[in-house]
């Protein structure tokens, strides 16, 4: 497993990873203005630290197998604070990659709030926000022009 924390970037930057890769938990992720990057990993990419972009930046993660986000990445159920900016692209061969949101620990908390797009070859929105008893819990997204 590779684990990464980013540090700032020379841009445009592309960054590969040949094998599973996780973000580190320490700090978020902060896609400067003037700044691109674009995360390709062959294997599984687990996210758990919130990913931002300031307008003018770009980040994009494709990933030739599962995207897994931790549930301690998101907001309280109220929130409309982003969580997760970019593009975010789960595909395999076999057409069963998986992007999952992870289960939420406490109800009610942990709201995933996505900037962008995620394109994956099935999903898994696991979180409860506790807001709507009696229907499935979605994470909530919202556009952005510059992407």
């Amino acid at each position: 497993m590779v684990v990464i924390q980013f540090l700032g970037s020379t841009t445009p930057c592309t960054l590969y990873a040949n094998g599973n890769m996780t973000t580190q938990t320490a700090s978020p992720w902060t896609i400067g203005a003037t700044e691109q990057m674009i995360l390709v990993v062959n294997g599984n990419l687990t996210i758990n630290s919130p990913i931002t972009i300031t307008s003018g930046g770009f980040f994009a993660a494709v990933v030739n197998g599962n995207i897994t986000v931790s549930p301690a990445v998101g907001t309280t159920a109220s929130s409309t604070t982003t969580s997760l900016d970019g593009i975010y692209v789960a595909s395999n061969a076999t057409k069963s990659a998986l992007f999952s949101t992870g289960d939420s620990s406490v109800v009610g908390s942990e709201r995933l709030n996505i900037a962008g797009s995620v394109i994956a070859d099935e999903f898994l929105l696991q979180r409860n926000t506790n807001r709507r008893p009696h229907r499935s819990p979605r994470p909530v997204r919202s556009s952005r022009a510059a992407l």
